[in-house]
């Protein structure tokens, strides 16, 4: 009784108090008063059973078939003291211009005891609230609000238990929602934290106070970034390896960050502030509230790593990214010998093909007597956005792409008719691999005379010389492809050099339209093949090592029992802050088995994701080494789940299991996998949008944002399409759900003023 009776000072520090500071949060709204609202896509099911595991995720929906479903469907989730209000479009046109509100669905309580709330999946931040049917009740009346049958049984069922899962676009906002509920729902902060250091194989706990008596407030608040990394900083600064492995690397400007692991997957924490710019002290001890017994997590502290621009060959030799290369060529057509003007462009090991009119081509460079530019931070942060946009712009609106591992070799035109194709036989099947630099790699010399010094290009070359057809040849370069095709261009106006990796140098090729050109262009794509190919054959490996930690290898007899803990340094690498940081103009590129709709048939396409766009294009047949773009995906008000969630919304997903089998599989990469069906398969629950990227305002707290009024903002029940996308590994599959979620959420925060026009549309007050 005496605890009980504790007040004023006695309860500093404790429980107690923290217990009232928790409770203050919403203390001075009212019942009616709306603590959070945004739109969401919900899945509602009902299960007879009244005592459902918890936590309720993917894994234990998977042991509950029966439970009774509806489709995905976007509401507008309001919470409004100890419920949440779930609302849609009216059915009958004009009626909520008539009302004056939308149409009160569904009501979720949110009471200790009655409701659970779990984290469903991991991958893709949704979350579930298990609770009983409940009516929804109309007015001060109480009468119940007439319903259709078929959602009968979600309000007034006797017994059972209705399922809700929540998928927000912004995953930090999910989180958010998370957290506020789990508080709201009576959890409690554990007393301590670890933090462990892959790199030193050691570990730091941490106590968490109940109360920060300093400041006030929660003792969990004070568990923000810089306090935990100075603290493990602290902690592990006595063990030698220490200074060895980090601190030098810290005084390179690496910096440390902190990341929950799970498995082999990596979920980096990144944003401590939300879009209003107020703190989310949750943000680093927000999974504590939702472990998953069959998916265990813990905290890391990792070195920030980025995209590697290096391969190292087995026999030593290194090889940096080359800088790539982009100018305007003609192409000759072998039968008609025709020029046709078009412009060409490398990104990531691609050769994009453009129209001239949407060629973006790079700002001249800077004269040398022009006065140098400012050297800071913003500057250079503001050029790298520029050009990103331009090389985002190139990728949306290019006509198809070569992949620069199909072609064998770059070579200069020898004969004035270019030959069609040459013998498969010349060409060897094997692609170039990572033991040595020559290493089934076909270069040969260009073939240089001092007359490709002495052109002076363009026409006044031209005019200059007597045998101007031979000139001209000399002029053109030929791409021999791996499937014998052969194909010509001619030199153009000018040609550029982009160091994006470096430092944004743009080079100026010293003689547009000349000799020069040609042999600059020659000489660049030969470099960036050879890196390219080996660059994509690294990452396979590399892949394929993570994900053998995991699971093993797939011949038994080889491996034993995988270990989880191996391959931990690669987890850095793969999972990079360039995504996050979109420090390159494309984001994530890569082949998947696509399905524009949940009956349609998969088809193998090629995806680039480029600055909230996903960009497909056709995969052709052996024979043409072009891929033609076919749609452009705006990720605008766009949805990303996957697993049980996405082979559920198929239609044969219910009726087979086949979803739930894993099958071996080999590619020619090298790369092994045995994931099922419901591992590798995620959906993008999208509308569509003018594809485009818009230009940048200032809104009206003074914030930097995209101008998206052109973009209309979709009613909840405005047609939406589905795009169904199966990946080759579950690695893969939970690489590409982040890469499309840390966009999404780019996107979010790009466009403050339309998410909350979006919040409060509808008249919900």
């Amino acid at each position: 009784m005496e605890v009980l009776a504790r007040t004023g000072d006695d309860v500093r520090g404790t429980s107690a108090e923290a217990s009232e500071v928790h409770q203050g949060i919403h203390a001075s709204l009212g019942p009616r008063d709306v603590v959070m609202k945004d739109r969401m896509l919900v899945k509602l099911s009902y299960n007879r059973s009244d005592g459902l595991p918890h936590p309720y995720d993917e894994a234990e929906a998977r042991r509950h078939p029966d439970s009774e479903e509806e489709d995905w469907a976007e509401f507008l989730v309001v919470w409004r003291h100890h419920h949440l209000e779930i609302y849609e479009d009216y059915s009958i046109p004009c009626k909520e211009w008539i009302v004056g509100t939308k149409h009160l669905a569904f009501i979720v309580p949110l009471r200790q005891g009655k409701s659970r709330i779990s984290l469903y999946s991991s991958v893709d931040a949704t979350f579930c609230i298990t609770c009983p049917p409940t009516p929804v009740r109309k007015g001060k009346s109480g009468q119940l609000d007439p319903l259709p049958s078929k959602r009968s049984i979600f309000h007034r069922a006797p017994s059972g238990t209705n399922i809700f899962v929540f998928k927000l676009k912004s995953r930090s906002r999910a989180i958010d929602w998370m957290w506020h509920i789990w508080r709201e729902l009576g959890g409690t902060i554990p007393p301590s934290v670890e933090v462990h250091s892959p790199e030193l194989g050691s570990r730091v706990k941490l106590d968490i106070p109940e109360i920060d008596v300093n400041g006030g407030e929660e003792g969990y608040q004070i568990f923000t970034h810089d306090f935990l990394v100075d603290a493990c900083r602290s902690a592990l600064r006595p063990i030698r390896d220490w200074e060895l492995l980090v601190e030098r690397e810290l005084a390179k400007g690496v910096k440390l960050e902190l990341c929950w692991r799970r498995m082999t997957r990596l979920d980096w924490i990144w944003l401590y502030h939300d879009i209003d710019g107020k703190p989310r002290h949750w943000a680093v001890l927000w999974n504590v509230a939702f472990r998953q017994p069959k998916n265990p997590s813990h905290l890391e502290i990792r070195r920030a790593k980025h995209a590697s621009t290096k391969v190292k060959l087995k026999d030593g030799t290194i090889l940096s990214e080359p800088p790539s290369i982009e100018g305007y060529v003609y192409r000759i057509k072998q039968n008609t010998q025709a020029r046709s003007s078009m412009y060409l462009s490398s990104h990531d090991g691609n050769l994009y093909t453009l129209q001239l009119s949407r060629a973006h081509p790079p700002k001249p460079p800077t004269p040398p007597d022009a006065p140098d530019e400012p050297a800071d931070s913003l500057f250079d942060k503001s050029r790298m956005s520029e050009e990103h946009r331009r090389a985002a712009q190139q990728i949306l609106f290019s006509d198809g792409y070569i992949d620069l591992r199909s072609i064998y070799s770059v070579r200069r035109a020898e004969s004035l008719v270019a030959p069609v194709e040459i013998s498969l036989d010349e060409i060897p099947r094997k692609i170039p691999g990572v033991n040595n630099i020559d290493d089934d790699v076909y270069e040969g010399e260009i073939q240089g005379t001092n007359s490709d010094n002495e052109d002076v290009g363009g026409e006044d070359g031209l005019n200059r010389v007597s045998d101007k057809t031979r000139l001209r040849l000399r002029r053109m370069f030929e791409l021999v492809m791996r499937s014998g095709l052969v194909v010509r261009f001619e030199a153009s106006v000018s040609s550029y050099v982009i160091r994006r990796c470096l430092n944004l140098r743009t080079e100026l090729s010293p003689k547009a339209h000349s000799c020069s050109n040609a042999v600059e262009w020659i000489s660049r794509l030969r470099a960036l093949i050879s890196y390219w190919t080996r660059r994509h054959r690294v990452d396979a490996r590399q892949e394929m090592d993570i994900a053998m930690a995991e699971r093993g290898r797939i011949n038994r007899k080889v491996e034993g029992i995988p270990d989880v803990q191996a391959n931990s340094p690669y987890l850095g690498d793969f999972w990079n802050w360039c995504i996050i940081d979109g420090c390159r103009p494309v984001i994530r590129s890569g082949r998947l088995f696509a399905a524009s709709g949940v009956h349609k048939q998969f088809k193998h396409k090629y995806h680039v994701l480029t600055h909230g766009h996903l960009v497909q294009y056709h995969i052709t047949s052996v024979k043409s080494s072009h891929h033609h773009r076919s749609k452009i995906i705006s990720l605008i008000d766009a949805y990303v789940f996957s697993g049980q969630l996405a082979v559920t919304t198929l239609p044969h997903s219910v009726s087979e299991g086949s979803p739930y089998e894993s099958t071996p599989k080999r590619y020619q990469d090298g790369l092994e996998a045995e994931d099922s069906e419901e591992d590798v398969t995620f959906i993008i629950w999208y509308r569509p949008h003018t594809s485009g990227i818009p230009e940048f305002t200032t809104n009206e707290d003074g914030q930097t944002e995209l101008m998206t009024d052109s973009v209309k903002m979709p009613s909840l029940s405005s047609p939406h399409k589905v795009l169904v996308l199966k990946a080759r590994s579950k690695l893969e599959r939970d690489a590409w759900c982040f890469a499309l979620n840390c966009e999404i959420e780019r996107i979010a925060r790009s466009t403050v003023s339309r998410e909350r026009r979006m919040r409060d549309a509808g008249n919900i007050r």
